[in-house]
């Protein structure tokens, strides 16, 4: 993975928008072996290209906020930190930009959306209030029920991201 990024970086330069989809293959890679932290600090890289390229409002930004938003949860979550506020940021706002370019009914929501569920998931866990927790939950239940809604909608009832989705 790690030979990829460097020919992508020798072919095409650190400040291209190949390096930067190199970044975020790389940064899959990263989270898929468990290494969150490193994998925020590629899709970081590759957010400043795309940002320099295309704009903060553009789908390739919205997709790179929203990786970060669910590897940051992942960070603070091991580190029972419960410090959402940077990831909370960033999933918000890959749910805006995306939501305004592609449409409320789009697959490429259910990243945003679920990484905010998790956090507000968590946050719930903790919450001493029965009033805000349920409120919390309620939250959370929508954005699952919206996900599992589009997965439908765009893959079907019977393939494997969807039935993952209802779990």
């Amino acid at each position: 993975a790690e030979y990829g990024l460097a020919l992508a970086n020798d072919n095409f330069g650190d400040n291209s928008t190949v390096y930067a989809e190199a970044l975020v293959a790389f940064a899959e890679y990263l989270g898929k072996t468990d290494q969150p932290q490193r994998s925020n600090n590629s899709l970081e890289t590759a957010l400043q290209i795309v940002e320099s390229k295309e704009g903060k409002k553009s789908v390739p930004y919205g997709r790179i906020l929203s990786d970060m938003a669910y590897n940051g949860y992942r960070v603070v979550y091991r580190a029972r930190s419960r410090k959402y506020e940077e990831a909370t940021k960033q999933a918000e706002k890959a749910l805006k930009i995306l939501t305004k370019q592609l449409g409320s009914d789009n697959i490429l929501l259910v990243g945003p959306k679920n990484a905010l569920a998790l956090i507000k998931q968590d946050n719930a866990w903790y919450e001493t209030s029965e009033r805000k927790k349920g409120k919390l939950l309620k939250e959370v239940e929508k954005l699952e029920a919206e996900n599992v809604n589009v997965s439908k909608s765009v893959q079907g009832e019977y393939n494997t991201r969807t039935a993952n989705l209802m779990t």
